[in-house]
Order: C-alpha cells, then sequence, then structure tokens
C-alpha cells in the first residue's frame, strides 16, 4: 500500500539504437569517421526493449537497489498546525483551548500508519528477453479507528456529575473501537520474460515471508441506554484483543506468489493484470498475548417518576463482568499475507515514451485490519531525455487516499528516487494536510 506501487520509474525517451533502427542511409567519408568518433551509449544503458513493468526506466546487465524508503502516517481530525495547537492546549504551552466538538464535525477518528523498507535487492539481464531480481522487505502498518459516536459518548460520561441523578440526562450511548497492526519480512525471487515479439510481457515471484507482528482487527464495542420503561440504565462493553508475536526459537516462514501479466494491444494502450500474495504455505506463529474483555453495568433511574410509590435503593447497581487472558505460548496462529487484485493500464497518447498515463483498479483480501478493501488510483508520468522523470496521481490503496509526487533522477551508473505525497484515512483529509508520506531510494549498476 506504497508510492512506488503507482510511481513508474523514470525513462529514456531517445535511443540510439532504436535511431540507428531508423537510419537507413549508407555513410562513408567523414559522416562514416564522425560516427565512429562519437561517443555512443553502450547498448545496454538504451531504452531498447525497455518495458512499462520499470517504467521504461535505463535497462541495465545489472543493477543494486539499497535503502529505500517509505513512510506515510495519516489521520482524519487533525493537521499538522493542529496537533500542534492541541498539544500545547493539553500541556499549557499554548493559550489555544482544545475543544472535542470542532473536531466531532469531521465524523469518524482514524488513524494509520505505514512503513516500508527495501535495505536491497539486485536484479540483472540474462539476453533480451529474460530478467531476474532477488530483494528483501520490511513492511508494517497500524490502524486505528473509531466513530464519532463513540467519542460523543465518552463526551457525555466525563461530563457526569457524582450523583446517580446525572444518569437521567445520560440519554443513549453508542461506540466501536477497532485497533490492527502487522509487520512482515520477506525474500522474494523473480523472474521476468517477453513473448509474442515483445508483446507480452509476463513475471512471476515467489517469496518466503515471515511475520513479526499480527494483530487482526479488534473490534471492541460500549453501549447504553435505559431498557425496562427507562426503570434502568444498562452499560453493555466488550473487548477482544490478540496480538501474536514472533518467536525467534519457534518460527515458521510461510510461502506465497505473486504474478503479473501485461500485453500490448495497441501502439497506444498496454493492458495488465496482477496478484500479489497468493497463498502458498501459510506462516505460523506461537506467542501471543490478548484478553477478553466482557461488562454488563446496570444501576437505578434516580427519577421517582418511572418507578411510582416504590422506587429501588439507588445504591442497587449490578454488575457481571467476566475476564479471560489469552497469554500464551502453546497457541498456533496461521498468518497469512494480504492478497491483492489489480487491473491496469498503460496509455502512451504520443505513442510513444514522453508521456504515460495510467489508471488502476483492483481490491485487496483478508488485510489485517478489514476483509476486503476496494482500491483505486490514476497517474501521469512525463519523461524527460536522459536524466529526469516525474510522476503524479491520486490512488486509494487499502483505506488509505494519497495524492502523490515522484522524481527519478537517473544519472546512468546511478539512480535517485524521490517522492511525496499528501495522505488522508478520507478523501477530504487527504487534501487539506492531515497525513504526509516520503520515500527514497537509491540504485547503481551497469
Amino acid at each position: 500500500m506504497l508510492l512506488s506501487a503507482l510511481c513508474l520509474p523514470a525513462t529514456l525517451l531517445y535511443s540510439q539504437a532504436d535511431a540507428a533502427k531508423e537510419s537507413k542511409t549508407e555513410e562513408t567519408g567523414e559522416d562514416a569517421k564522425k560516427k565512429e568518433s562519437s561517443f555512443k551509449w553502450p547498448s545496454f544503458m538504451t531504452t531498447e526493449g525497455a518495458d512499462v513493468s520499470t517504467g521504461f526506466r535505463r535497462q541495465r546487465l545489472f543493477e543494486l537497489s539499497f535503502s529505500q524508503v517509505d513512510l506515510g502516517i495519516s489521520n482524519s481530525w487533525f493537521g499538522i498546525s493542529e496537533l500542534m495547537d492541541v498539544a500545547g492546549g493539553i500541556t499549557g504551552t499554548s493559550d489555544k483551548e482544545f475543544s472535542i466538538d470542532t473536531y466531532l464535525k469531521r465524523g469518524d477518528l482514524s488513524f494509520e500508519l505505514g512503513i516500508f523498507v527495501n535495505p536491497v535487492s539486485v536484479r540483472t539481464r540474462i539476453g533480451s528477453l529474460i530478467t531476474l531480481d532477488l530483494g528483501t522487505s520490511f513492511d508494517s502498518n497500524i490502524y486505528f479507528h473509531t466513530s464519532d459516536d463513540t467519542i460523543s459518548s465518552l463526551k457525555k460520561m466525563t461530563e457526569l456529575g457524582n450523583s446517580l441523578s446525572e444518569f437521567s440526562s445520560l440519554g443513549s450511548l453508542k461506540g466501536d473501537f477497532i485497533v490492527a497492526a502487522s509487520a512482515f519480512g520477506a525474500i522474494t525471487a523473480g523472474v521476468e520474460k517477453k513473448f509474442l515479439n515483445d508483446k507480452l510481457w509476463v513475471r512471476a515471484a515467489p517469496s518466503a515471508y515471515v511475520p513479526v507482528l499480527y494483530m487482526p482487527k479488534d473490534d471492541s464495542k460500549l453501549e447504553g441506554g435505559y431498557t425496562d420503561g427507562r426503570k434502568w440504565y444498562e452499560l453493555k462493553g466488550s473487548a477482544n484483543m490478540e496480538a501474536w508475536y514472533a518467536d525467534l526459537s519457534n518460527m515458521a516462514a510461510g510461502l506465497d506468489l505473486a504474478l503479473e501479466g501485461r500485453y500490448a494491444l495497441w501502439p497506444v494502450f498496454d493492458a495488465g493484470a496482477s496478484v500479489e500474495n497468493i497463498p502458498v504455505v501459510p506462516a505460523f506463529m506461537h506467542k501471543r498475548k490478548g484478553y477478553e474483555l466482557t461488562v454488563d453495568f446496570k444501576l437505578p433511574n434516580p427519577d421517582p417518576v418511572v418507578w411510582g410509590p416504590t422506587p429501588p435503593d439507588p445504591g442497587s447497581i449490578t454488575m457481571d463482568y467476566s475476564f479471560k487472558d489469552k497469554d500464551g505460548h502453546d497457541a498456533k496462529k496461521a498468518v497469512l499475507r494480504p492478497t491483492r487484485f489489480n487491473f491496469y493500464g498503460i496509455v502512451k497518447p504520443f505513442k510513444s515514451k514522453f508521456v504515460i498515463i495510467r489508471p488502476d483498479v483492483g481490491f485487496s483480501v483478508n488485510t489485517v485490519a478489514a476483509a476486503a478493501t476496494f482500491n483505486w488510483g490514476l497517474g501521469g508520468q512525463v519523461n524527460l531525455p536522459l536524466i529526469l522523470s516525474v510522476a503524479a496521481g491520486t490512488k486509494l490503496f487499502e483505506e488509505v487516499w494519497s495524492n502523490y509526487l515522484s522524481l527519478i533522477f537517473d544519472l546512468g551508473l546511478f539512480e535517485v528516487d524521490v517522492g511525496a505525497a499528501l495522505r488522508g484515512t478520507t478523501f477530504v483529509s487527504s487534501w487539506v494536510g492531515r497525513g504526509a508520506e516520503f520515500s527514497v531510494g537509491f540504485k547503481s549498476g551497469l
């Protein structure tokens, strides 16, 4: 769920190898001597045979990628300046007062954090049709969500006085909390090949992965309201949390597979599809922390009107409570990475690599925070000769919106990729500075 997933890398617009093919004239005398003495890019440094899987980047015989880092964080309520004001108001270092009512108007409160790190990967080309790659990665996500009803209900409870009579004005309460987190390390080996006169491109990449942390969605609930003709006020709550973590002495890695294919239908359009993390063998975790909690709290309405002449003792409060400790090392949990399906197009309006437009649509299943999510994106890229590519677009990926801009500086033996995005858990929040994403990566090769 990252910038690099939809940002096409850099390209070379001008290929001397292509130019040589187009030139049919014979050169003799001084023209031939000039051509022989002029500098030429080696064939493997041109874009001949490049494909959109690499964004028409410079095709190197061998490439080393290192220190690729992508960090994103967002929420649905607070902008950066507002967060500073809130922190200052709470700590007393700012004159601005914090009012929860201001933020309740913005709807549900969500927070997410995503980190992707690719410490090192290598890529090599064998001949003109086959490419091999091998890499490592670390991917982690944290997600929190609660409804505005929850915040309003908690606000009502905090405003109650010490007297039970205050409950007569409490009214109904409703709320939920969702917390989820995951972290995976992986080693991936991939092979790419072209068929049908380079019109068809396919890639297969098996991965061995190890879950470091897995905390499936905890859907905690809170409900409150009057029952039995408003005679009793009942408050119910439930929470069920499990956090599985890696045991270095008892690790069982999983295996999954990624497949992608693309076909050049017309000179201006390629159609592609991919499936990522197809389960083959699940990973297993054996350590967990957790609990299961339920509370049912009931107290009488102090209003004598609802009871008539025989009101109950104001102190007649009942409470049912259960707690189950889930800590242990003898449990076993099968863990799969999210499976992601994507369908996309590559539009080249000028029948060249100068401008590329890419629409994406797909879905993810078995994410740590949801059973299924809808994904889509629309991006464009302009590739300037030899050195620079600029990409921009907007996307929704696993319930996170982002509007990104990336720059790829291709300096021959070295390449630097940098990107930034406005990010949010809602469409509106992604445009008003309530989250951000930054990425950087380096490549080198011949």
